[in-house]
């Protein structure tokens, strides 16, 4: 069993917590910035001291989940926290806070309707906490972290907060960094990326080669639009680590300098070296400008002190906790005399996972399947009543009236969930399992996000540049060039539709969350243009944003009036335009005129409330 002094501990662990917000700080200027940088230290700092997501969301979890509860919750539990509190609206948060609110929970939340942001860094600058409360146990701090991480990401972002928590558990006994890389590998899969990008930088290191010269290596081969790309920011982390060679000025400058997402990279480099180092071993010049306070802005969620000492001793308390609940090898050397841990005693869980094997959609055709599994993690069995309570709008199997499951077991359920006489689902749909053991009562949300009729008017196509010619300049004959021959032209400043309005009936196709699935509506090949409605109604007056994503020229228009526009073949985000609107209440039609030049429509649409702290991130926008 592994040994720790209680005083070495609470070092270690502020000198994480405190390289953690250097980092935070220090990268805070050049966020998302993808260039080669050049700070020093005397130009890194920036005025104000910003608050950050990466620390902040620890501080929530710490407040709202293991103060109260200790190690009595779930991804779940994580999941609803996470929604309720999170004030930081952005990429993939913005997507897993909607699934949630509509009942979709861990692993699918971090995946539905999150393509572009699922492997981004939202995740991987979660794992101090983990790795801190599980000093020496990277077994225990690599299955925290995935609990944490699949509530908004998918696997390769995960991967990554593994190995960042399996890294900083070891640190507290192994301080030799490429050993703790290489020992930190053994807890992500072989066909991990940062498994690859951590090989990629020993190796590079060992042949002698420049940090700027790694650096290149790694962006040629790692490299994303997405400055928030978790691999390419892992192996920055990594680069730094060994660039740096331990030393806290240097490794710290050389994350932030490296660019990307240049808060989080030098955030977790420093909370690695902070466990190595230990805070008392920190460079004084750095622990002054960091200072003893920090500051949270990012959650709706505090502290009794915002203190690095108290933070540092709530750290303690949790870990003492698993030491006397028996829930780690290890344990401290000299607690003081009387000392009472006040996290409360691990007494396990009941845990509902909810697999969608067609994705959590509630289709306009056929039922959406629903596989349960429910975990017993407990010494207690388990002996249910069950009842499913739906909406009016909602149709569903029956599930078992009764459920008996032995302690630290698991039974499997199925169920499938339809829209009532096969009308058209509405956009939030959430049924909630009952469970009923003696004075013990459950309640679990499943949730599915009804699909949205679109109309599609198109394709519109054109054989030769109108821009050009007023006429076919072939005059009827074999064209001279063979891109006439093979190619096509469409245009979007040319009114296919009278007014660039469809007035008559289109083919109806339907999707679910913010892509629009054009490509399964249209079936023709070649450039063209198309125009894509949808009609819903608002129960009253929202001013709202609206995300555009698009990949190709387009044309926005809100009952009538456009709103947004494009020229431009760009690549495609989710964030390509940010709208404001103000919808009037009643009916509302959404019209967008796209361009397809080559490859396939990309076109995502995503309304939020302007301000989020007032009324959460979904906006009630019902089908007609």
């Amino acid at each position: 069993m592994r040994t720790l002094s209680y005083r070495d501990y609470l070092d270690r662990v502020k000198g994480a917590w405190a390289g953690k917000c250097a980092g935070g700080i220090i990268g805070a200027k050049s966020e998302n910035n993808k260039g080669l940088l050049s700070y020093t230290f005397d130009t890194v700092f920036p005025e104000v001291i910003p608050p950050n997501d990466d620390f902040d969301l620890q501080i929530l979890y710490m407040a709202e989940v293991l103060l109260k509860r200790g190690f009595n919750f779930t991804a779940r539990d994580l999941a609803d926290v996470f929604a309720a509190k999170n004030q930081c609206w952005a990429n993939e948060y913005r997507v897993a806070i909607r699934n949630i609110e509509c009942g979709i929970y861990p692993p699918a939340s971090g995946l539905f309707d999150n393509d572009f942001f699922k492997h981004s860094n939202g995740c991987p600058i979660r794992s101090e906490l983990w790795a801190l409360v599980c000093p020496g146990d990277p077994e225990l701090a690599t299955a925290l972290a995935e609990m944490d991480g699949i509530l908004d990401h998918g696997r390769e972002s995960v991967w990554v907060e593994q190995f960042n928590a399996a890294l900083e558990s070891m640190a507290f006994f192994a301080h030799d960094l490429p050993s703790l890389l290489v020992g930190a590998l053994e807890w992500v899969p072989k066909e991990a990326k940062v498994a690859e990008v951590c090989r990629l930088m020993l190796s590079l290191r060992e042949r002698g080669v420049s940090w700027q010269e790694a650096r290149a290596e790694l962006i040629c081969r790692h490299g994303s639009c997405d400055a928030s790309y978790s691999v390419v920011n892992a192996g920055i982390v990594i680069l730094s680590l060994l660039w740096g060679e331990g030393d806290f000025n240097d490794t710290m400058l050389l994350a932030v300098n490296c660019g990307y997402d240049t808060d989080c990279s030098a955030a977790t480099a420093g909370a690695i070296l902070g466990i190595i180092c230990g805070y008392e071993a920190l460079d004084p010049k750095w622990k002054e400008r960091v200072g003893e306070t920090f500051v949270v802005g990012t959650v709706d969620a505090a502290l009794p002190e915002h203190t690095l000492s108290a933070l540092s001793a709530h750290t303690l308390d949790l870990a003492a906790s698993l030491v006397r609940d028996g829930l780690t090898d290890f344990e401290f050397s000299d607690l003081p005399e009387g000392y009472l841990c006040p996290i409360p005693v691990y007494e396990g869980t009941l845990e509902l996972e909810v697999d969608y094997p067609e994705g959590p959609v509630l289709r306009h055709d056929r039922p959406t399947p629903i596989r349960l599994t429910l975990y017993n993690n407990r010494a207690l069995p388990l002996r249910a009543s069950v009842a499913l309570e739906l909406s009016d709008q909602l149709v569903a199997t029956d599930l078992p009236r009764t459920l008996r499951l032995r302690p630290y077991r698991e039974a499997e359920l199925s169920l499938s969930l339809s829209a009532r006489d096969g009308a058209p689902p509405p956009i939030e749909n959430v049924a909630r399992l009952h469970l009923a053991d003696g004075d013990r009562a459950y309640i679990f949300r499943i949730g599915v996000i009804g699909e949205v009729p679109y109309r599609v008017h198109g394709p519109f196509f054109d054989l030769y540049d109108t821009r050009l010619f007023k006429e076919d300049p072939h005059e009827g004959r074999m064209p001279k060039d063979l891109f006439s021959m093979f190619g096509g032209y469409a245009d979007i400043h040319r009114p296919y539709l009278t007014d660039d309005l469809p007035t008559e009936e289109g083919e109806t196709f339907y999707g679910a969350g913010d892509a629009v699935p054009i490509e399964e509506a249209v079936t023709y090949r070649g450039p063209c243009c198309v125009y894509v409605e949808r009609s819903f109604r608002t129960l009253r007056e929202e001013p709202v944003s609206l995300m555009v994503g698009t990949n190709a020229p387009f044309r926005l228009y809100l009952n009538g009036k456009q709103v947004a526009k494009g020229d431009d073949y760009v690549c495609y985000t989710p964030l390509n335009r940010m709208i404001d609107l103000t919808l009037p209440m009643g009916e509302n039609r959404l019209v967008c005129k796209l361009l397809r030049a080559d490859g396939p429509f990309r076109l995502s649409l995503f309304f939020s409330h302007r301000t989020h702290r007032d009324g959460g991130v979904t906006v009630d926008l019902r089908p007609l």
